[in-house]
């Protein structure tokens, strides 16, 4: 089956570029730098294992993020384009970034330079792992032959279902980013608590603190049974990521507990682990851990 539309996401989904690939997704990468002047493209010029390793390494430095430019979107779009391809291109959330902002421009440009071109720009409202499933979703409906309005409305329809339950180690980065006042980052260095946080429909939430690594795990648990009690969802219904940072094994810890609680709930679902990217990483420090759910279209 011929496809209808060519996908455009970015590197804030957080799934390998190589697997994107493979999906026939292309991938606009974020920029990083460790130094302010020197911006370097996500998994292009640098792997996120590097920059996590920088991290540990390097207590103290935050790294900073910048967003694709009109240019770069316009670069990625014109190919397909002038291929006559038609194009969604999926962006992260327009809470946190003006990347949507950046691609809605370059779609207009794009679109009066080529006469009866269809570029549909979509803000995801998600981030990281939840984004990946975003795009998923979206392979999925264009692999059933949708065309490109059609998938795009369904994939809204979707947004809210999405959610992430996670935590971090360590309450610096959250504090140097002004995500959390610095009366509740001294509290937590001497009380060693650790955040435990939803993000839903594009934003933060605070969703209490646990004293330990351990704990803040089984929270993550515990907040995904919630949800699902709370709006009496099959879970079978659902997709599942992890996303972690430094350490994968913390990855593989959660997806088995995952994996138990859905069992037990007689939920068959996949469970994929990615490492979580640079557009979160540099904000959360190096050992975020949480788990993305969305519902399957």
């Amino acid at each position: 089956m011929a496809r209808q539309f060519e996908i455009i996401c970015d590197s804030a989904c957080d799934i390998p570029r190589s697997v994107c690939e493979e999906q026939g997704v292309t991938i606009v990468p974020f920029y990083v730098s460790f130094d302010g002047e020197k911006y370097e493209r996500e998994e292009i010029d640098f792997a996120v294992r590097d920059m996590y390793d920088k991290m540990v390494a390097n207590a103290g430095v935050y790294p900073k993020t910048s967003l694709p430019s009109v240019q770069d979107y316009v670069d990625y779009m014109e190919p397909l384009v002038n291929d006559g391809k038609t194009v969604l291109c999926i962006t992260f959330t327009s809470h946190m970034s003006s990347a949507f902002q950046s691609a809605v421009a370059a779609a207009e440009l794009v679109r009066e330079e080529h006469e009866g071109a269809t570029v549909v720009v979509l803000d995801s409202e998600q981030a990281t792992v939840a984004e990946g499933l975003f795009l998923k979703q979206a392979i999925r409906l264009r692999g059933r032959g949708l065309e490109v309005h059609e998938a795009a409305q369904q994939l809204i329809d979707i947004k809210k279902t999405s959610r992430i339950f996670y935590t971090v180690a360590d309450l610096e980065y959250l504090i140097h980013g002004g995500r959390i006042g610095k009366a509740v980052g001294i509290a937590g260095s001497v009380l060693k608590i650790q955040p435990m946080i939803v993000f839903k429909d594009g934003e933060l939430e605070a969703a209490g603190v646990c004293r330990n690594r351990t704990k803040a795990t089984k929270k993550i648990i515990d907040l995904l049974d919630s949800y699902a009690r709370e709006g009496n969802l099959n879970l079978s219904d659902f997709d599942f990521s992890i996303g972690f940072g430094y350490d994968p094994q913390e990855g593989q810890a959660l997806k088995i507990m995952v994996e138990t609680y859905l069992k037990s709930k007689g939920a068959t679902a996949n469970v994929e682990v990615y490492q979580i990217g640079a557009t979160i990483g540099v904000h959360n420090g190096p050992y975020p851990l949480g788990l993305g759910v969305m519902k399957r279209v």
